[in-house]
């Protein structure tokens, strides 16, 4: 019996290369978009405490001028702070996504690749049953006569 030999059994070597790395990849952009996000939750946070820190100044009654414009400053700081990390968070997602797609497209064609392969097996494995089947009902025809021919030598 011959062995299954795929015919494109490079080309699938290399879109199994290529889905691993656009995996890797894809996964490196998710973790750098849920660390960006993790960022931008923290500067929510610490923009949060400032501005509850401004309040409870305002609601001491005793006001100093340089206590409040040092608050305002810190917190204006810390708002641009949050809009360029909540713009980084944007970009990573969307390289995120972007990669995701670039990872499902080679994954689609490795098993666009992985389908065709089983086809060709099962179509390999058909074929060797009936070339078998064949071989069999021949081996079977010769006996036969065979048998025939030593009876007619007998008789």
């Amino acid at each position: 019996m011959k062995r299954f030999e795929f015919r494109l059994a490079r080309l699938k070597r290399v879109r199994i290369v290529r889905e691993e790395i656009a995996r890797g990849t894809w996964q490196e952009a998710e973790a750098l978009a849920r660390t960006a996000l993790d960022r931008v939750e923290g500067s929510r946070s610490q923009l949060e405490g400032s501005l509850d820190f401004l309040r409870q100044l305002q609601e001491s009654g005793v006001l100093e001028a340089q206590q409040v414009l040092n608050a305002r400053r810190s917190i204006e700081l810390q708002e641009n702070s949050h809009r360029i990390l909540t713009e980084r968070a944007r970009q990573a997602r969307a390289a995120a996504d972007e990669a995701r797609k670039s990872w499902e497209s080679a994954r689609s064609e490795l098993e666009g690749l992985e389908r065709l392969e089983k086809k060709a097996q099962k179509r390999f494995l058909l074929n060797e049953e009936r070339e078998e089947s064949k071989n069999a009902d021949q081996l079977a025809m010769e006996r036969a006569a065979r048998k025939k021919f030593k009876q007619r030598k007998i008789a």
